[in-house]
């Protein structure tokens, strides 16, 4: 049995045995965290991280969890709050849970079901480095072109996806499947608030109502 270093001294390790990871941890209300700069700054968090080999992981469902699955082919379930999950390479398997959930799903084929709550997926490249195609009920595959970087990506239930140069919402309200918003765009959006901590979620909703005032909306293309 392996002790792994979850990076958290307020939480107790998580143990390794027969590839099955189970997080506990005792709450902290000092450790803060802001992951991806999406404003990922829970009061209780538990940090669990995997080994280079085929892991399952499942976080703490009373805490926010921050779960990095590293190599191997992965199994990795979060909690009922809002988790961050960096499942690293290989053809790994996610569930976001409850929550608003940030996913990154890296290399490999990996299947993503974000679960409940208002979930985002993050890629490396740009939006035109990828292949988008909606298989209908909430469902999507994403391909990145380049090769040997993300790999090909299924979603379900995942309500935004993360670029470098801006996000695409999967909302059937805007452009028949969706729209993507530039950086530049998005950051109009977010200065309407008057405030730092904005959601994706908030901005999917400001621009059902506000969209064709406050910016030119760009209708995404998929292969």
């Amino acid at each position: 049995m392996t002790k792994l270093n979850q990076g958290n001294k307020n939480t107790k390790p998580a143990l390794l045995n027969n590839d099955y990871l189970e997080a506990n941890s005792t709450p902290s209300k000092e450790l803060k965290s802001d992951h991806n700069s999406w404003h990922f700054s829970p009061e209780f968090l538990t940090v669990t991280t995997g080994t280079e080999g085929d892991d399952t992981i499942v976080g703490v469902k009373t805490d926010e969890n921050e779960i990095y699955g590293l190599g191997g082919n992965d199994r990795i379930t979060g909690g009922d709050k809002d988790d961050a999950i960096d499942a690293g390479n290989g053809n790994d398997s996610i569930i976001g849970g409850g929550g608003d959930d940030q996913v990154f799903g890296g290399g490999g084929t990996d299947f993503i079901n974000g679960g409940d709550g208002f979930d985002a997926a993050f890629f490396s490249g740009d939006f035109a480095d990828y292949g988008l195609r909606n298989r209908g009920a909430g469902t999507w595959r994403i391909e990145d072109f380049a090769v040997g970087r993300d790999g090909i990506d299924r979603t379900w239930g995942v309500e935004a996806f993360v670029f470098n140069d801006g996000v695409f919402f999967d909302e059937s309200a805007y452009s028949g499947e969706g729209l993507f918003l530039t950086n530049d765009k998005l950051k109009e959006v977010m200065a309407t608030f008057g405030r730092e901590d904005v959601s994706l979620s908030e901005v999917r909703d400001y621009l059902k109502t506000h969209g064709d005032v406050a910016v030119t909306l760009t209708s995404s293309e998929w292969s």
